[in-house]
C-alpha cells in the first residue's frame, strides 16, 4: 500500500469514527446508553479521531515512504 492509498484508507476510518460518534449519540437520546456511557464512549472515539488525524497530517507532511515485504508462500 503507497502513501496515497494509507492516506485515504486512514480518511475513510476518520469518517467512520464521526459516524459511530453520532451514533453514540442517537442512542443516547433513545436512552439505550447512559449519559455516563455516552461521555465515556464519546471521549475515546474523539481520541481516535485526534490520532487519525495526526497520522494522516503526518505522512502528508513528511512524505513517508512505506516499507513492504513481499511474501511468497
Amino acid at each position: 500500500m503507497d502513501n496515497g492509498n494509507l492516506i485515504r484508507f486512514l480518511g475513510i476510518a476518520k469518517g467512520s469514527a464521526f459516524e459511530v460518534e453520532y451514533q453514540l449519540l442517537l442512542a443516547k437520546d433513545l436512552n439505550y446508553i447512559t449519559n455516563e456511557e455516552y461521555k465515556f464512549l464519546t471521549a475515546k472515539i474523539q481520541s481516535i479521531i485526534c490520532m487519525l488525524t495526526g497520522l494522516i497530517k503526518s505522512l502528508k507532511s513528511k512524505n513517508y515512504k512505506l516499507k513492504t515485504k513481499n511474501y511468497k508462500p
